[in-house]
């Protein structure tokens, strides 16, 4: 698939989609403006899924969902290979949110951004979280573990995350 920046622009820009729940553009050459057009469209404000997994959405594009007034019904977010850094997911834990299910797997982030993500509020409705592939390592499970706002969590994928014995013993204390 090729929908590229002018294709999220044309559908952003779509009057004939104010229905739309739920939106996957996974794999589509989109990058951080291609987000931010999705981001910004009020046509877009029913969305409750979008997977845009695959793309080049990087920090920028992250922080065009976590200040997007439009999409406040939004629950599920995959954003798997998607070229996010801890700066990313430091805007995203800063953000309103209603997620309840958050896909990063397989991007740039570390213990830095896995911290920024368990000291959000803004995350406690969140039942499931996939961070495998992604540096996260023993500190970053410690913040998972110790977070008081990820009560709710249900389903964490810490496969590929560099965890060791001490992750594992922070995770099975908490």
């Amino acid at each position: 698939n090729g929908i590229g920046d002018k294709g999220a622009h044309l559908i952003a820009s779509s009057t004939h989609l104010t229905a739309l729940s739920s939106l996957e553009l996974g794999y589509n050459d989109i990058s951080a403006g291609g987000a931010k057009a999705l981001a910004t469209s009020s046509f877009l404000s029913q969305l409750s899924s979008l997977s845009l997994r695959g793309n080049k959405i990087g920090d920028v594009g992250l922080q065009s969902f976590a200040s997007s007034a439009h999409l406040c019904n939004l629950e599920e977010l995959d954003l798997g290979s998607a070229e996010i850094g801890d700066r990313g997911l430091e805007c995203l834990a800063s953000s309103r949110s209603e997620l309840i299910s958050l896909n990063l797997e397989y991007n740039n982030f570390g213990a830095d951004g896995v911290r920024a993500l368990a000291n959000s509020a803004s995350l406690d409705k969140l039942t499931s979280l996939r961070l495998n592939g992604n540096g996260v390592g023993d500190e970053g499970v410690q913040a998972l573990a110790e977070s008081r706002h990820l009560s709710k969590l249900a389903s964490l994928n810490l496969w590929d995350t560099q965890v060791g014995d001490q992750g594992a013993q922070a995770i099975a204390s908490s």
